[in-house]
């Protein structure tokens, strides 16, 4: 049973870009450029209209259109970002990054100092106070003792004084959970990456059945005829080149 024209437009469209995109393993390819300007291109129409409407209409034009003039200069070091595209007045969107980078530093400081450095050493002492969980059993205690050491052992790996003696077997232990720590790090990307590859490719081979009218199976003839024809053209352009 063949799917209503949404879905099958749809699907054709969604398998055509994959198709596209993926055609980069081959070689930089026109049908690449297209996928990839389309994609930029619907990107910043969405993040526009997100910005005119959410921002710029509720938060600017309906509070002034209302008499709230507090708006305006927020507005107005916004707009003084837009003057870097003239060298002559670039100079007034100092005002404007000055604020934005201010305003972000002190906004991200204290949330990254709270989340990252005071939450680690929370739950580093936590488990030793009296009353905690980590006394109730064995394993508890021992994961305890094993996460206090390896903290420890990685902030003394940032001290780069203890070369020998204790310390510096505690320093060379904290660049062995370091590298554990990456590995495990970048493994956990590289299969979250996977998993989205597979799902393009369980996507596609839906794609592929009768009731999409074989999008797939026709859509990558079409590109393999492209490709053919681009690679023939180019070689009969070379000889033509040669021959003058």
């Amino acid at each position: 049973m063949t799917a209503d024209l949404s879905l099958l437009s749809g699907a054709w469209v969604c398998a055509g870009l994959t198709i596209c995109l993926y055609s980069f393993l081959y070689r930089d390819n026109p049908l690449f450029k297209i996928a990839e300007h389309l994609y930029l291109g619907a990107g910043m129409g969405w993040l526009f209209q997100l910005t005119l409407f959410n921002v710029w209409k509720l938060k600017i034009f309906e509070p002034l259109a209302g008499g709230d003039m507090s708006p305006v200069l927020p507005a107005l070091l916004g707009l003084s970002l837009v003057a870097q595209r003239w060298r002559r007045f670039a100079w007034i969107s100092r005002y404007g990054f000055a604020f934005l980078m201010g305003y972000g530093a002190g906004l991200a400081i204290p949330t990254s100092i709270a989340s990252n450095f005071m939450a680690q050493l929370q739950g580093t002492v936590e488990p030793f106070l009296p009353g905690s969980a980590a006394y109730s059993s064995f394993t508890a205690l021992f994961n305890a003792v094993f996460l206090a050491a390896g903290f420890l052992c990685v902030l003394s790996r940032f001290f780069f004084t203890f070369g020998k003696g204790g310390m510096g077997k505690a320093s060379a232990a904290g660049g062995y959970i370091l590298m554990l720590y990456f590995g495990a790090s970048f493994g956990s990307a590289v299969a979250g990456r996977f998993s989205m590859l597979y799902g393009r490719f369980a996507q596609l081979h839906e794609y592929s059945g009768p009731q999409y009218l074989y999008a797939v199976p026709v859509l990558l003839l079409g590109a393999a005829l492209f490709f053919l024809y681009t690679r023939l053209r180019a070689g009969s352009s070379k000889k033509t080149g040669r021959a003058s």
